[in-house]
């Protein structure tokens, strides 16, 4: 599937979450046989890296998966904002071996992490 499409698809999923929050995170991955599986943040009391996106469409690939895309997106704007991987996902993603994973930045714009 193309990169763009994967960004369309993760930025569709962030809209269907909670309207109580500011901004949305969503991903979604290519799984080596080519589905598509998709995951968003979930609302945590605690910090829990178990809720993130990135951890939760990872439990729905494989090993090697081809690629993963992360985007949040601002609430009050409808834009695509930092979604970097944090530290304990970019562990797990480099674990799994994903080929390239990619978010949204700062700017609005996609930027390959690797």
């Amino acid at each position: 599937m193309r990169l763009k499409d994967m960004i369309e698809l993760a930025v569709i999923l962030t809209k269907r979450g909670s309207k109580r929050r500011e901004q949305f995170l969503g991903a979604a991955g290519e799984r080596g046989d080519g589905v598509i599986v998709l995951a968003r943040n979930e609302a945590a009391k605690m910090r829990d890296p178990f809720v993130h996106a990135e951890r939760r469409v990872l439990a729905k690939m494989d090993v090697g998966a081809p690629m993963v895309v992360v985007v949040r997106v601002a609430k009050s704007t409808g834009k695509l904002a930092m979604a970097k991987p944090c530290p304990d996902c970019e562990r797990y993603l480099r674990f799994k071996k994903i080929q390239k994973v990619f978010f949204s930045n700062e700017n609005g714009k996609i930027e390959r992490l690797w």
